[in-house]
């Protein structure tokens, strides 16, 4: 299987937010990836302008891990509106997302990093997912 990060919303879906997508890409797949399944990630906390003029989600996806069995993924969202105007400490964001064996996607938990001490000026950058036995 192969995971994308999707930061922008995919406007031919009707998005309101990033998303996750898995592809089956075993055998004949490898050259053209089948989509498996497709997952809007919650709490995009509305939408900006951005410098480009464009309308984009307050908080986006950028890094994904998948854990060591391939059970869940970690995605973390950066808050992206650093505009004056934007006075909320949220964006900042840990989702869990499982994947079935079947590869189909569901959300099973997501966290505001703010409150565990980051700053919403921070974008955070990487997650990693390691098994503590």
């Amino acid at each position: 299987r192969l995971f994308a990060v999707n930061n922008l919303p995919r406007a031919e879906h009707n998005d309101s937010a990033g998303t996750i997508t898995v592809f089956d890409i075993s055998g004949d797949n490898a050259e053209r990836p089948v989509e498996l399944d497709r997952i809007e990630l919650p709490m995009p906390y509305g939408t900006f302008v951005n410098n480009r003029n464009a309308v984009q989600p307050n908080s986006t996806p950028f890094q994904l891990d998948l854990s060591e069995d391939g059970r869940q993924i970690y995605v973390i969202n950066q808050r992206i509106n650093q505009t004056p105007s934007n006075k909320e400490d949220k964006g900042n964001v840990l989702h869990v997302v499982g994947v079935s064996a079947e590869g189909h996607l569901s959300i099973l938990q997501s966290r505001e990093l703010h409150l565990d001490g980051v700053r919403s000026s921070a974008r955070p950058q990487g997650v990693v997912a390691v098994a503590l036995d």
